[in-house]
């Protein structure tokens, strides 16, 4: 009883959670703006790519962990990202060859390959065999998020003006939170089907 009262709006929970990622992810990015500036010297794509995978990751955690999946999926999460902002920010410090917004694609698509990959080598691969699905579902879901996302900058461009477009801005932006939960929803349910249910009294503990 207790799994069928966790599955039901099963994705409408995994959007809202995601909302809140994102919401999560515009207040550490401008928390940690300056830290950048202190440094001295531009950390931004690392700082965004922490920002994001903390924020989202721990979001989907404060989910999953109803069906008893470990904190170590905000860490397989933050450890992806984080890998491929890193490289990514120092081949282009070297050698320039993508621009700001191809740099930050680029790194939410390997980012998202990698986070997929630990998530479901540590953590999935005891539930579902297709790895592959999971890996392509997961930078899917990231690659139309960020487009969804960034189209944001179109605002300034509209003829609404003022305090009345930001209604529109927080649409748009949280539209890629609701495709990214909306992409990798079925895989996910699907996958905690096969966790041994908990008791009543244990939801929330952790069973990987």
């Amino acid at each position: 009883m207790a799994r069928e009262r966790r599955k039901v709006g099963f994705l409408e929970q995994w959007i809202w959670y995601h909302i809140a990622g994102f919401a999560l992810t515009v207040a550490l990015a401008i928390s940690l703006d300056p830290i950048d500036d202190a440094l001295g010297f531009s950390m931004g794509e690392v700082l965004m790519g922490v920002s994001i995978s903390l924020a989202v990751g721990l979001m989907e955690w404060a989910m999953l962990r109803k069906f008893g999946i470990g904190a170590a999926w905000v860490g397989y999460t933050v450890a992806g990202f984080t890998l491929a902002f890193v490289l990514l920010d120092i081949i282009n410090m070297y050698f320039h060859i993508k621009s700001s917004n191809e740099l930050q694609v680029t790194a939410i698509v390997a980012g998202a390959f990698l986070a997929a990959l630990f998530q479901y080598i540590f953590i999935l691969r005891r539930f579902n065999g297709s790895g592959v699905r999971w890996v392509l579902l997961y930078m899917i879901g990231w690659t139309a998020a960020y487009y969804s996302s960034m189209s944001v900058s179109i605002v300034p461009r509209l003829p609404v003006k003022g305090i009345l477009s930001l209604p529109i801005a927080l649409i748009l932006i949280f539209s890629g939170a609701v495709l990214l939960a909306w992409i990798t929803s079925g895989y996910l349910r699907s996958a905690l089907e096969k966790i041994p249910e908990l008791p009543e009294a244990e939801v929330g503990q952790d069973l990987i």
